[in-house]
């Protein structure tokens, strides 16, 4: 790779981690990558004003996109996410027949069903040659991404985290209010229907703990005005971390969820973890010390869950409240940063 190292990283609905992983990467390499992104959920004014580099917005389906619109140099390394957005895909065409190197980041679990079984299939015949190396949130989409045939030495670590400077440790578990929280959107794949069930089961049973759910969605008519449940249209990060810091659990009941960057904030702030089995992240943030595992979809499961944790001592309440900030310790923005080093080490 030439001395004067140029970067550009495209993301699918460029999130607040992915800015402060970019940000992590600006510091560690003294690089200013050209950043492009389509359109996020969250008001992308508001993403905006995170940043500290331009963002280039795009279509995600215009695949008349040249790099002569961003920069006056095809870059050397262009980090993409993944390959299901054309117009990223014309640019990482264009990297390629420049002699520069495409990097995916890809956060799709090991699942292991029909469709992840054939799908080596596809991507050697098509897409395999497209990529140098993968970045990946963590074990199980390493085992994904291996499986797809990229070798051990071309995928790293890294990819996802919450930002370490806003989430982090609160005070003991058995010091905070008895408190489950649940962030992410009221929609059928955050398994919302479930953690109704379970919860509107489990209250009455423990009447001094509460729920406080943040998120909108369809499904949030199925937590409003229910007893012990509060409900929080949005909380700015610091607003958040707050949550996380005077809650005992985190509760993610998803039925899809790739890897899960708040398992990671909740973990940085100390909480213990309830997660389904279906959540990426607790191959890397949860283990019997400081979680409980359920089975995906299984409202009962969940509630029973939720009881174990309710009754947890103070000394099951300290191990994993120790064990959740040791895991989180792994990732985060940094990780990103020391994973594109790494990368571009490999290139060299």
């Amino acid at each position: 790779m030439p001395d004067s190292l140029t970067i550009a990283i495209a993301w699918s609905g460029l999130p607040p981690y992915g800015l402060n992983a970019i940000r992590a990467l600006v510091v560690r390499m003294a690089v200013r990558p050209v950043v492009v992104g389509t359109r996020p959920d969250t008001s992308y004014d508001a993403i905006e004003k995170l940043a500290t580099l331009p963002i280039h917005w795009v279509d995600e389906h215009d695949r008349s996109l040249a790099w002569s619109r961003f920069t006056q140099k095809i870059p050397d390394v262009f980090i993409v996410s993944g390959w299901g957005t054309p117009s990223f895909n014309e640019l990482g065409r264009q990297v390629r027949e420049n002699g520069g190197s495409v990097i995916a980041m890809v956060d799709n679990r090991w699942r292991g069903d029909l469709r992840q079984l054939v799908a080596p299939i596809v991507f050697r015949t098509k897409y395999r040659n497209w990529f140098k190396a993968a970045i990946v949130p963590g074990r199980s989409a390493w085992e994904y991404v291996r499986y797809l045939g990229l070798p051990a030495a071309a995928i790293y670590e890294g990819l996802y985290g919450g930002n370490s400077a806003v989430f982090i440790p609160g005070p003991p578990l058995a010091d905070r209010p008895k408190r489950f929280v649940f962030v992410g959107r009221f929609v059928e794949r955050k398994g919302i229907r479930e953690l109704a069930t379970a919860w509107a089961a489990a209250a009455p049973e423990f009447p001094d703990w509460e729920l406080h759910a943040v998120g909108e969605g369809p499904l949030q008519e199925l937590l409003e005005h229910k007893p012990q449940t509060f409900v929080y249209r949005f909380k700015q990060p610091n607003e958040l971390a707050e949550l996380y810091r005077a809650s005992r659990f985190l509760v993610l009941p998803s039925h899809e969820d790739h890897w899960g960057v708040v398992v990671h904030e909740a973990a940085m702030s100390g909480c213990g973890l309830i997660v389904s089995t279906n959540v990426g992240a607790r191959f890397d943030l949860a283990n019997q010390h400081n979680s409980l595992t359920f089975q995906a979809g299984n409202a009962a499961a969940l509630q029973k869950a939720i009881a174990v944790a309710a009754r947890l001592g103070e000394r099951e309440l300290r191990i994993a409240y120790h064990e959740s900030l040791a895991l989180a310790y792994r990732f985060g923005p940094r990780s990103f940063a020391d994973a594109v080093e790494q990368v571009v080490r490999s290139l060299k």
